[in-house]
């Protein structure tokens, strides 16, 4: 018997985020946090890898995503009005 073994090699990117939010950082985060967040990102193979806010600025935020070229991008995209 044959087995046939297909590997296939996604291009896997890091994408750095940062934009302006309207509400607390520690509110925020709530929702980057939720179990919500959780189950699209893993439904589209993403993993968040940092979320961080700048000492300067509260409502500066930064993140960081790694996936599947161009995933990251186009959830970003879908949830600017979220934010």
């Amino acid at each position: 018997m044959v087995k046939l073994l297909l590997i296939i090699l996604m291009a896997l990117e890091t994408t750095i985020f940062t934009f302006m939010i309207s509400v607390s950082f520690e509110e925020w985060a709530k929702g980057f946090d939720s179990q919500d967040l959780e189950a699209m990102n893993k439904a589209n193979a993403v993993t968040p890898l940092y979320r961080g806010v700048s000492k300067d600025d509260p409502q500066l935020v930064v993140v960081v995503h790694q996936a599947e070229e161009g995933v990251a991008k186009e959830m970003s995209e879908g949830a600017r009005g979220l934010i």
